[in-house]
């Protein structure tokens, strides 16, 4: 038994894959799981400080006004019911047969967190996530945003409307499935420079030179055909073609290969599984495929030889992306898997608490200003040297002294938005203290 790369069928964000010998055989993966309460997502618990009271946290001898959050819960990684049921139908229809669904064997598991957009290094805070899973089992997840970091900020950028803010998080995975091929075979070599030069050319002329532009399944299809017709690349095939309907797999996976090699240069290039991969114009197979926006008036100076002999027959393993949200709205039916340190009353983050955060940042901005500016005119003056200057300059921006271990929800006791830090045995724990000691 072994899923069939040639033939395959998605809706609602599920893709499934025929079994080479068993036509009646449906292997399923979900491009993306939605986020449901009870069931994708079993146990969910958001607390957060900082964003709309003061919330003012001791180290050492200084005192901070901290925000953070910690985002803690149990998931599933499958179908929903309604997934299940659509791809059932739609399998009915396509290949006029009662289907039987099991979920792809999954390796090389690579699980990547995802906040408010933009993916966690795991260097910035404590985040916890199961190193390997399979599709229908559970695991617990937890994840710390770093004291004093853009949690805030990230926050308010989506709190443009309504009386409440998700704050959106998420993880993206990636892994490689086992497919059994047809016969495609082909040696392919390309100068990077002119496919850089061609592509960008195709997709970089409508004026946007910040951010990422999409590319969607129909103009990443032909941009690879057109290549080839126009030598940009050299194909040379033992077995198959560039047929876009029998062997669109193949052909995304050469041309991901290809469009990813230029990353060695820079950020070219981004496949990442996409938040909504239903929307068939833009889900190529599951995945997004964007070109940095920031990067098409930029040439590459010398030729960079790209040759691969690429063969999908047999059995194989490809990469197939996959995401769930963590994250949900906080409402009047969701509210309690809230919880504001600051505010017990109102566990939402609402736009007045955002408010409330983004003016008094700009006020400690603006105080921080004042007291460089200042410190700058010493310099310049010659009443204090560089060392003098660096050690008050640490002060004021409190780069020598924020704690470097985070706080673990255990460790988050409530108290009168007055906290510090004590150590326990190298676990630097949030505690109340009395302000005026």
């Amino acid at each position: 038994m072994g899923a069939k790369l040639t033939s395959s069928t998605t809706i609602s964000g599920v893709q499934v894959h025929q079994d080479h010998e068993d036509p009646t055989q449906f292997h399923y993966y979900p491009l993306n799981v939605p986020c449901k309460l009870g069931e994708s997502l079993s146990e969910f618990k958001v607390t957060y400080w900082g964003i709309g009271p003061k919330y003012i946290a001791k180290i050492g001898d200084q005192f901070y006004d901290a925000f953070g959050a910690i985002l803690a819960g149990k998931a599933s990684i499958d179908i929903t019911e309604e997934q299940r049921t659509a791809i059932i139908q739609k399998i009915r229809e396509t290949y006029g047969v009662e289907p039987k669904l099991s979920p792809i064997t999954l390796t090389d598991v690579i699980v990547k967190p995802v906040f408010a957009g933009i993916t966690l290094g795991i260097d910035k805070g404590d985040i916890t996530f199961p190193e390997q899973f399979h599709f229908g089992s559970s695991f617990n997840f937890l994840v710390g945003s770093p004291q004093n970091s853009l949690f805030a900020h990230l926050v308010a950028s989506k709190s443009g409307s309504g009386d409440s803010v998700d704050p959106s998080f998420g993880i993206n995975i990636e892994a490689k499935g086992e497919f059994v091929g047809d016969p495609w075979k082909v040696s392919a070599s390309a100068d990077l420079k002119q496919v850089w030069s061609y592509v960008r050319k195709r997709f970089g002329g409508g004026g946007i030179k910040i951010g990422w532009i999409r590319i969607k399944k129909a103009e990443y299809e032909k941009v690879m055909v057109d290549m080839d017709r126009e030598q940009v690349i050299n194909l040379k095939f033992d077995e198959g073609n560039l047929d876009v309907e029998k062997h669109g797999r193949e052909i995304f996976e050469m041309g991901k290969d290809l469009l990813s090699s230029l990353n060695t240069e820079g950020e070219f290039f981004k496949f990442e599984p996409l938040p909504n991969p239903s929307d068939p114009e833009e889900s190529v197979f599951g995945w997004g495929v964007s070109l940095n926006a920031g990067y098409v008036d930029i040439d590459i100076d010398q030729s960079i030889h790209w040759k691969k002999s690429i063969e999908y027959t047999g059995r194989i393993k490809i990469p197939v992306p996959s995401s769930l949200s963590l994250a949900v709205d906080c409402n009047d039916q969701t509210k309690q898997h809230f919880e504001d340190l600051g505010n017990m009353e109102e566990p939402c983050i609402t736009q007045a608490k955002v408010n409330e955060l983004l003016e008094r940042s700009s006020t400690e901005e603006e105080k921080i200003k004042k007291l460089k500016d200042k410190l700058m005119d010493r310099l310049i003056s010659g009443d204090i040297d560089p060392d003098r200057y660096m050690q008050i300059y640490a002060i004021i921006t409190g780069e020598k002294t924020k704690p470097t271990h985070e706080p673990t929800p255990e460790s988050l006791e409530r108290s009168d938005a007055i906290v510090t830090y004590e150590d326990n045995g190298g676990q630097l724990n949030l505690v109340p203290i009395d302000p005026f000691s």
